[in-house]
């Protein structure tokens, strides 16, 4: 079995990022495991199965275009097994804890919207085929509180709408136990209805 994280070993300065974002994968793959037609797929799977070009890097999650980059806080993917035969999604995971202005008027500065932007410019470019081997790609957000995720959605449905952006609220003290709505129950997405990311379709 791989590593579970690709946090890295060494000590790190955002402690509680971090471990958010180790609670809200974990919460999925676990949730994962109970449904009898679910296969959580990890990163290290993942990786395994990229380019030789991504596999031999130093930051193979990192993915470089033009002038900036993007790393997600995760990455993982779900088998789903159905009567046509098994299907499959891969998700980014971004952990938002409200330290970073959601949108900014000076654009050279950073924002969540200009995160998401990054994000809209690999999926049009298909960048996630080519870095990572895979066939398609949902941005997952979480953040904190429902008040956070109101502006988040009408923030970003201003961009023009992408059904492969998904919101999620959770509060961060509710980790005392795995949360399986993070799998089970749908996401929302800003100016389109809610997906669940446990089903195919």
């Amino acid at each position: 079995m791989g590593a579970r994280t690709f946090l890295g070993p060494a000590a790190h300065r955002q402690f509680v990022h971090s471990r958010l974002i180790c609670e809200c994968l974990a919460s999925i793959e676990l949730a994962a495991r109970e449904q009898a037609n679910l296969r959580f797929i990890a990163w290290y799977e993942i990786l395994s199965r990229a380019p030789a070009s991504t596999r031999s890097s130093s930051k193979p999650f990192r993915v470089p275009f033009e002038s900036t980059a993007v790393i997600p806080d995760g990455l993982f993917g779900l088998e789903y097994q159905t009567d046509r035969g098994n299907a499959y999604r891969f998700f980014a995971l971004e952990v938002d804890r409200g330290t970073m202005p959601i949108s900014r008027t000076d654009g050279t500065k950073t924002s969540y919207l200009a995160k998401l932007a990054g994000y809209r410019e690999i999926v049009a470019r298909r960048l996630h085929k080519q870095h990572w081997g895979i066939s398609s790609l949902f941005v997952l957000t979480i953040t904190t509180n429902r008040e956070r995720l109101a502006e988040m959605l009408r923030a970003y449905e201003e961009q023009g709408p992408s059904p492969l952006f998904l919101f999620k609220a959770i509060d961060p003290n509710a980790f005392v136990v795995p949360r399986s709505e993070l799998l089970l129950e749908p996401w929302e997405r800003a100016g389109l209805p809610a997906l669940s990311i446990s089903k195919p379709d």
